[in-house]
Parts: C-alpha cells; structure tokens; sequence
C-alpha cells in the first residue's frame, strides 16, 4: 500500500510539474567554442579569421500555445488517475483479504476449541478406561486404544492451535501490524 501510495505522490508531483511548463516560461543558454585550423583555408572566405571561435545564445520561450505541453500535461493527469484507482484496487483487496482472515480465524479458533474438547473426551475416556480395568471389565488393549486417541486428538489440538497462529501471523503481516507487533516502539 505504502509503495502504491508513493507512486500517486510522484505522478501527482509530476502533473504539477507538467503544467507549470505549460504556463511557465522556459529559457536556454547554449554555447559553443570550436577552435578553427588555418588549413582549412578560413581565412580566404572571412574577412574576420580568428581560430579561436566562441559563439553563444539565449533561447526564451513563451508558452502563448503549445499543444504539445498540453497533451503532456493532460496524460500526467490521466496517469495520477489511473495511479488513485489503482491504490483504491489495492485498498479493498486488502481489506476483502482482510475480512476473509477475520472470518478464517473464527473459524479455526472455533475449530481449534473443538479439537480442544475432542482431546478432553479422549482424556475422560482414557481415565473410564482406567477405572474399567481396575474393576476388570477392560483389558490393556483397551486402554492403548484409549491413549493412542488420547494423542491423536492431542496432535490434533496442537494442529489446530498452529493453524489459529499461522492466520493470525499471516493477518498482522496483512494489515501491517506484524513489524510494530514484533518490534514495539520506543
């Protein structure tokens, strides 16, 4: 956004420049020097020789009609246009990128809390398990069973919470938030 920004900056800048040469008067100083052999017979044909040549001029221009600045002019403008609605583009895709990450983080924290209960049912189940086999009505198979879904809705639950935190890195970074989250000010 901050490098879409700067371009309207610098085409806006440039439109400003383009029709101050329209109303502006421009001016040039040109000069030459060139140093003339005598071989080349110069003295023959000019009655004033001298090798040593210096010639200078002033060039003023007043921009009564210049079609041609106009149009240049015009097309600055167009382009600084152009460069608006492409930051407005950019806004709102941001912004619907945004909303979208808003609405996935509800989702995976809601996903996230239910792989969280998950795990607490498997932990619930492996501690009936438990208790079943103090009383003898289940066997250690049973209770590998219940632990090996214990772990898996453990890893699950993990998975869930990475998920969650890579949304929520990937919205920080989104909305420019992550370098003032990751660096605070001082």
């Amino acid at each position: 956004m901050k490098q879409a920004e700067q371009k309207v900056a610098a085409a806006q800048a440039r439109a400003r420049g383009e029709h101050k040469a329209l109303t502006m008067p421009t001016i040039d100083l040109a000069s030459q020097y060139a140093y003339l052999a005598k071989y080349n017979n110069y003295d023959l044909y000019y009655r004033n020789y001298t090798a040593n040549n210096f010639s200078g001029g002033l060039d003023v221009r007043f921009p009564i009609f210049n079609s041609v600045q106009k149009a240049k002019a015009e097309e600055a403008d167009a382009v600084a246009l152009v460069a608006k609605k492409q930051v407005d583009i950019a806004r709102n895709q941001v912004s619907e990128e945004a909303l979208k990450l808003q609405r996935s983080l509800r989702q995976l924290a809601a996903a996230r809390d239910v792989a969280r209960l998950e795990w607490e049912v498997a932990q619930g189940d492996l501690e009936a398990v438990k208790a079943r086999i103090e009383t003898g009505n289940a066997n250690t198979r049973d209770q590998q069973n219940a632990r090996l879904d214990a772990e898996d809705k453990h890893a699950a639950y993990f998975d869930a919470q990475l998920e969650l935190s890579r949304a929520e890195l990937q919205l920080l970074r989104l909305t420019g938030e992550l370098e003032k989250w990751a660096i605070p000010p001082r």
